[in-house]
């Protein structure tokens, strides 16, 4: 984790961070009834955020905008609803409200 946290925020980062978090027990997040992940994987959400600001910031990549969708969704598959919530306020992603459970 330490050393994924600190790569470059590029697509091999995202890719790395999707398959760590496909790794999660589901069980972990069955009991999560805040809008925050586990308290384990504090840092790993805030990588996750710190990511996709960065990525957004770049927004002339038309790639850029699957990685900040990808990211936004694995928040979402590890419960960190309000890092993900931000981040679709900050950044023009209003479709995803309607395919996360992410309400205000």
């Amino acid at each position: 984790m330490m050393t994924l946290m600190n790569t470059l925020p590029d697509g091999d980062n995202v890719e790395r961070c999707k398959k760590v978090a496909a790794c999660f027990p589901k069980p972990w997040f069955a009991t999560v009834d805040t809008r925050s992940s586990i308290p384990q994987l504090q840092n790993f959400s805030n990588h996750l955020l710190q990511t996709a600001h960065s990525l957004s910031k770049h927004s002339a990549d038309p790639r850029n905008r699957d990685l900040v969708v990808d990211i936004v969704t694995v928040l979402g598959n590890i419960k960190a609803l309000d890092h993900a919530a931000a981040l679709i306020e900050e950044c023009p992603y209003e479709d995803l409200k309607t395919s996360l459970p992410i309400s205000q």
